[in-house]
C-alpha cells in the first residue's frame, strides 16, 4: 500500500490542502506505518488506504473521527478507503488510490494489471 499512496497526491478531508507523506514507528519498534499528513498547524489529520482519514493524537489513532469511503469499483479494493485526490471547482474528488495506480485497469469488479 505504501507505494500506491506515494504515487498520488492526497488532500486533507478537513482543509482540502495537499498532505505530505511521512513514516512513523510505534514505540521505537520495527512496526512502521506510512501516512499522508496534513501540514496545517494543529491539524491531527492523517490518511492511509487501510484506515481512511483519522486523527492522530499523542501518537495514537483516534477512531472517533474516522472518515472511510469504500472503493466500489473493485471487490479486491473493497477494504481500502478512497482519498481526496484533487479539488475541482472547490469540491473534493474522492478516488481509490489503488484504482488510480499507473498500469492498472479496473473493469467492473475485476482488477487487471496492464
Amino acid at each position: 500500500m505504501k507505494l500506491d499512496s506515494a504515487l498520488h497526491e492526497v488532500f486533507c478531508d478537513v482543509h482540502l490542502e495537499r498532505m505530505s507523506l511521512r513514516s512513523y514507528r510505534s514505540n521505537g519498534l520495527l512496526d512502521e506505518r506510512t501516512f499522508h499528513v496534513c501540514e496545517t498547524p494543529s491539524c491531527a489529520r492523517r490518511f492511509a488506504p487501510s484506515l481512511g482519514y483519522v486523527d492522530m493524537v499523542k501518537g495514537q489513532i483516534d477512531p472517533t473521527e474516522r472518515a472511510f469511503r469504500d472503493c466500489e469499483k473493485s471487490s479486491i479494493h473493497r477494504k481500502l478507503s478512497k482519498a481526496i485526490v484533487r479539488v475541482q471547482d472547490g469540491e473534493p474528488v474522492w478516488e481509490c488510490i489503488r484504482c488510480l495506480t499507473k498500469g492498472s485497469d479496473v473493469r467492473g469488479k475485476v482488477f487487471q494489471l496492464a
